[in-house]
């Protein structure tokens, strides 16, 4: 939602948008966001999963989940300005396949594949790495 704009701000006011809200968070009162990270956290925001950009439709009608304040004002916003989540996973690779990391890996696999080469996890083996290889 853009601060700035005063054209939709009035709709979180009405009426059928605070019915909208207590049921949502009634029948979902954990953050979802902390919930896939294990954590329980209750939820005080009703976040629209796609953003609606004053599309009164989406407003309405549109996919909502509950957010705690912190993950929605935090990576929920960070997500939508920059195209993906930059959460790290155990393994130590970022949990988003939008996440840059993975365009070049992606690239590397897809070029190896039409050279006919092997790859390893994304990772091409060159061809002095193969020759190495054979003579050992």
């Amino acid at each position: 939602m853009s601060r700035g704009s005063t054209k939709y701000r009035d709709w979180y006011r009405c009426k059928r948008w605070r019915d909208r809200r207590a049921l949502q968070l009634r029948q979902h009162p954990l953050c979802k966001m902390c919930e896939a990270e294990g954590r329980l956290e209750p939820a005080t925001v009703v976040d629209h999963v796609v953003p609606h950009r004053g599309d009164r439709q989406l407003f309405f009608y549109g996919e909502v989940q509950s957010l705690c304040a912190t993950c929605h004002d935090g990576a929920k916003r960070m997500v939508e300005e920059r195209g993906y989540d930059t959460a790290i996973g155990a393994d130590g690779f970022p949990k988003d396949r939008n996440h840059p990391f993975y365009l070049d890996r992606d690239l590397h696999v897809v070029q190896a594949n039409v050279r006919g080469r092997s790859s390893l996890r994304g990772i091409s083996f060159s061809s002095t790495t193969r020759r190495s290889e054979r003579s050992s």
